[in-house]
């Protein structure tokens, strides 16, 4: 037993450069799920941040300056997020609504579909379930 642990260690983990990655990998899942509730600000912003250098790196392309690219990329962040604030999420509150309105009744009606079905299989020619018991239903 010892002696496939020590190949497969040996075969792996020979390499100086995997052990480092894995000790790597090892401390920021740690990191991640212990911290994972002050950290997803960050990584938000982070992930926010960088999707909005590439657009002020395009409009600095386009020779405009970079203080005016940051502005318009800016401005065009928080015109999205009014939009996502103000349009969608009215419209996913009333369907969320909605659907708690349906719920009783989507229920109802697969509790009455799955009821209304035989729960066994039936052998041919017979009303006997191979559960050896009855079935509810003649349907089977």
């Amino acid at each position: 037993m010892f002696n496939v642990f020590r190949t497969w260690i040996q075969r792996y983990f020979s390499d100086e450069e995997a052990v480092v990655l894995a000790v790597l990998l090892l401390l920021g899942f740690t990191a991640v799920l212990t911290l994972g509730g002050m950290l997803a600000p960050v990584l938000a912003g982070m992930v926010l941040a960088f999707l909005m250098q590439g657009l002020v790196n395009a409009l600095e392309r386009l020779k405009v300056p970079t203080g005016v690219a940051v502005g318009l990329v800016f401005t065009l962040f928080m015109g999205a997020l009014a939009v996502f604030l103000l349009v969608l999420v009215p419209l996913l509150w009333h369907q969320l609504i909605t659907l708690f309105n349906e719920l009783p009744g989507m229920l109802g009606k697969w509790q009455s579909l799955s009821s209304s079905r035989c729960c066994c299989r039936c052998r041919p020619g017979s009303w006997t379930c191979s559960s050896r018991s009855t079935c509810a239903s003649p349907r089977c």
